[in-house]
């Protein structure tokens, strides 16, 4: 199994920040998780701000290493301060001082130490700090430039020797600049491979070309055949196996984001139960398929299953009031979906009378409220025996991880458009039809989107649903992604007798547009234009509709 930790200390309460090292760490989680990958993001863990203090990393690095079995590939990133005091090598944590060295400090020697007696076969370990190459010392072999690093084993790296600083500059160390430029390819064999060793030899050249007096170090046990990073896919590649790879970064966005199903996914705190009941029936007689985790727990087994389901759906409701905001459960929930980048585009806020967030100023208690959960957590951990340390740890890191979260979600609710219902028995089609013009999708049969370069006027005429487009709309999207040209439309799309004014769209019921424009893993020209062809007799429209001004 492949299992990394990365360390990023941006954050210090005796010595300079270094807000550059959250940017290394997010890169380096990106390409280690990129397709394709070794590893898996359950197993890849992340420790960066005030969480990033000795307690918890001493506590986190004895069980990443101790914890490991001899077939687990274990993958260690550390970016932050350095120091040599007394003649020893040290890591600084968040809490490092140097009037408490011992107290507050990691030596790199421990850091080895770890590295040396851990059951697993191979680790790989990156280090840009100042001096960090004193965390290499006492490792026999020693490694020149260029020397070929081949199979399982212990390898270490690190962004300069004992006696010298590593530079920072780009939003990024210089050494991890390079790593990462190394692994999305341009250290890469013909093969596109990338192992330890063309790895070490491009960071090696490059930092020598860009600094005198900078020089990585290397240090390893390793033997066999070349031990493989990150198989890195060229241009080719990626054209050729479309259909396997999935949608490229510049995948299809149609609608606005929405996929047309009528399922509705609601977040809400237990302790909302009654007032949830009487919104779910609300929503299922007007047509929608209704899911949320308590009622349906056999349909995910866990908080992350059925958050993965909400991502892999297109919206949600998060029914926020006093409990929500104070529920740890629920604010998990949060720390989960706003792992998918399109959230804010993908969920409706109902606010509850029992909360007032509409105001900058009414989001503070919330923020505190959760400041000093984690405050009173660390503060029991500093009683707590070695052993059972880690058992918290992950409570902590959750925690940590809420406290930088809730503001930004607070943020983006109190810049949305949000339903407000003070009395969940007075809910009505108005706040229904609320709902459906925030999310952007349609309820009933026989309904067809509307696809549109320019702004059009939302609302329902017998059988048509027509949504609002940006001036950027769909039909610029289609074009974009290289789906069909007009001339190509011109034989396979009926006319339709009414007419956009001054527009130039499409309409496409809502089951096709579901199967062309969502269909995953695919190649896009010939597949999408298979399924016009084959579904023609259902589309109606050209590219030059015009709209009766008695419509609107």
């Amino acid at each position: 199994m492949y299992k990394a930790l990365i360390i990023a200390v941006d954050q210090y309460e005796k010595v300079s920040h270094l807000p550059n090292t959250v940017n290394d760490a997010r890169e380096i989680k990106r390409l280690l998780l990129e397709f394709p990958s070794l590893f898996k993001e359950q197993d890849v863990q992340i420790f960066h701000g005030s969480i990033s203090r000795k307690v918890i990393l001493q506590a986190t690095l004895n069980s990443f290493f101790q914890g490991a079995s001899n077939s687990d590939v274990l993958f260690l990133f550390w970016a932050g301060h350095g120091a040599i005091i007394n003649g020893q090598g040290y890591f600084v944590p968040y809490d490092g001082d140097v009037q408490s060295v011992e107290n507050s400090m990691i030596p790199m020697h421990a850091v080895k130490e770890l590295i040396d007696q851990t059951s697993a076969n191979t680790v790989l370990s990156f280090f840009d700090t100042c001096h960090s190459g004193a965390v290499t010392r006492m490792i026999q072999n020693e490694m020149t430039r260029g020397l070929e690093v081949k199979g399982s084993g212990k390898v270490l790296i690190a962004a300069c020797t004992e006696s010298q600083g590593a530079w920072d500059r780009s939003g990024h160390g210089a050494f991890t600049d390079y790593l990462i430029r190394g692994l999305e390819g341009e250290a890469s064999d013909l093969n596109g491979d990338v192992d330890v060793y063309n790895l070490y030899s491009y960071i090696s050249k490059k930092l020598d070309e860009e600094f005198k007096n900078q020089d990585p170090v290397i240090k390893s046990t390793l033997n066999g055949k070349p031990l493989l990073l990150k198989r890195v896919v060229n241009r080719g590649q990626e054209i050729e196996n479309l259909g396997t790879l999935g949608n490229p970064k510049k995948e299809l966005i149609v609608v606005e984001n929405k996929r047309m199903d009528n399922t509705i996914f609601i977040l809400y705190s237990r302790m909302d139960k009654d007032k949830i009941e009487i919104l779910e029936k609300r929503l299922i007689s007007y047509g929608f398929k209704v899911i949320r985790y308590e009622k349906n727990i056999n349909y995910s087994k866990s908080i992350k299953e059925f958050m993965k389901q909400i991502r892999e759906n297109d919206y949600a409701l998060i029914f926020i009031s006093e409990s929500y905001l104070k529920s740890r459960n629920c604010m998990f929930e949060i720390l989960e979906f706003v792992k998918d980048e399109n959230y804010k585009e993908r969920v409706v806020p109902i606010i509850d009378e029992s909360v007032d967030i509409l105001k900058a100023v009414d989001k503070l208690p919330y923020i505190k409220y959760w400041q000093d959960e984690f405050k009173n957590l660390e503060n029991e951990l500093e009683g707590i025996d070695q052993l059972n340390k880690v058992e918290v740890l992950s409570e902590l890191k959750i925690l940590e991880g809420i406290c930088r979260t809730i503001g930004e979600f607070l943020d983006v609710i109190f810049n949305m458009e949000v339903i407000r219902i003070e009395n969940m028995l007075g809910i009505s089609e108005e706040h229904i039809k609320d709902l459906v013009t925030l999310l952007g999708v349609s309820y009933g049969d026989d309904q067809y989107y509307i696809l549109s370069k320019t702004k059009t006027i939302g609302f329902k005429k017998n059988t048509f649903i027509w949504w609002t487009a940006n001036s950027s709309g769909y039909t610029e999207n289609l074009k974009e992604a290289g789906i069909y040209s007009k001339d190509e439309l011109e034989n396979i799309i009926y006319p339709y007798s009414n007419y956009i004014k001054n527009t130039k769209s499409l309409a496409i019921p809502i089951n096709i547009a579901k199967l062309i424009f969502h269909e995953e893993r695919t190649p896009y020209s010939e597949y999408y234009l298979h399924k016009l062809r084959e579904n023609r007799e259902l589309i109606k429209g050209d590219l030059n509709w015009v709209l009766p001004e008695e419509i609107f």
